[in-house]
């Protein structure tokens, strides 16, 4: 299963990469527009990872894959977390 959207206002991510790239919106800009970001929250990491990237849709990831995701950027001199 993929997650390609916030499921809470079912906007897609597509379509806030469409939003962002045509009228230069931010996330916060996005959020006021969508409501995306603004229920459950789980959605951000995803949307963030999106607008990014354009990718589209992700594997679902718990909060340490989000982390060292390659579309999520580390901080400079920062390693990702050990996979166990």
């Amino acid at each position: 299963m993929a997650v390609d959207r916030c499921v809470c206002h079912d906007v897609t991510f597509e379509q806030l990469i469409t939003l962002h790239r045509a009228e230069g919106l931010s996330l916060q800009q996005l959020a006021d527009v969508t409501g995306c970001t603004t229920g459950c929250g789980t959605c951000r990491p995803y949307i963030e990872a999106a607008l990014r990237t354009g990718v589209t849709d992700f594997p679902v990831l718990n909060e340490r894959e989000l982390a060292a995701h390659p579309a999520r950027p580390r901080p400079e001199g920062t390693r990702p977390p050990p996979s166990f």
